[in-house]
Parts: structure tokens; sequence; C-alpha cells
């Protein structure tokens, strides 16, 4: 349960590779994106949890520009532990008017209308010296793989996600994007 909270902490938070960013060249820059995460505990949203659940949701909103150009996706996760102790993450299917919904936008989510996909496959982090590990390898389709790999630590969220249609890279860039805790200025 330790790791599980630990998990939680560092994934919880507002985040941005801008450290990342500004050690590339200009011309690498055209081609990586600056990023934002924010990343919001959902369960005080989520109405109708089952008594024995013990699982939390994570809404994480994201923020790409580049090129000037900036796209928006909006993602929830459920965190849980498996029998052997380790935290999974797994993919949740919202309904339709959910996807691509800001926080801030939400309000009341009934349980019953979330589940588990079953086309990405669970990523379970495995601990080592203080940073979890994980990757996933999903067939979303017949021909489009997605691949997911995370390393969290205290320092870092360094995050990979490639998505292939056939052997053709259509999302994802050759190195993963290193996020690092926004701190607030209070």
């Amino acid at each position: 349960m330790k790791n599980f909270r630990k998990v939680i902490q560092m994934l919880t938070g507002r985040f941005d590779n801008s450290e990342q960013f500004h050690s590339l060249s200009e011309e690498e820059q055209q081609t990586f994106p600056f990023a934002i995460h924010n990343n919001t505990i959902l369960n005080g949203l989520i109405v109708n949890r089952p008594k024995e659940f013990d699982g939390v949701f994570l809404h994480e909103e994201s923020y790409y520009t580049l090129n000037n150009k900036e796209k928006f996706k909006s993602d929830i996760f459920l965190f849980s532990t498996d029998e052997s102790g380790d935290v999974v993450l797994k993919s949740i299917t919202v309904p339709k008017e959910l996807i691509n919904t800001k926080f801030n936008e939400l309000n009341e989510i009934d349980f019953t209308v979330l589940s588990v996909s079953d086309k990405f496959v669970p990523l379970h982090y495995k601990e080592h010296e203080g940073t979890f590990i994980g990757e996933s390898h999903s067939m979303f389709t017949k021909k489009t793989a997605f691949i997911l790999k995370q390393e969290l630590s205290d320092e870092a969220l360094v995050i990979k996600e490639e998505m292939f249609n056939g052997n053709k890279r259509v999302f994802g860039f050759d190195r993963p994007i290193i996020y690092k805790r926004i701190l607030s200025k209070n």
C-alpha cells in the first residue's frame, strides 16, 4: 500500500517539460513538443462507487504545443494493486460526452458509466530504488499498436507514448518527454 500511495503522490499535480524543451536546439524544437500534464485525483466526483472499491481514478489533461499549434487531450486512468502488490494502471473508457473534457468542466460521474478499456493492456509498475517503471504494449486494431513506457520518481515523470499504424509511427517522438513538477507559488 505504501508503493500505491507513493505512485499516486508522484503522478498528482501539474507538470511540464520546459527544462527539457529549452535544452533542445531550435531545430530539435521543431519536431518535439512543449508539453504540460495536469493530473488530478477524480474519486471525489465519482458517485455510486462500490463500498469495497479501493482504486484511485486519475484525470489527466495533456497539452502539447508543436510548431505553435496546441493539441489537447484528456484521459481517465484507474490505479489499483495486483495480487503481488504491484501498482497497476488501467485506461478507462468514458462516455462520449466526457471525452477530452477538462477537469474544471466535470460534474459528478456515475461509477457505472466508466469501464476498463479492453484494448489497453494494463501497465504494471515495478519499483527499483525509489523509481517506478512500467511498460504496456497494446493492439488497438489489427494494425494499430500503442506503446506506453513510464518511469516515475520524485524528480520527474519520464513518459514515452508511441502509436504505430503498421510500421509507421503516427504519434510519438524519438525520445521520451521528461515532465518536472511545476511548483505553485503561494
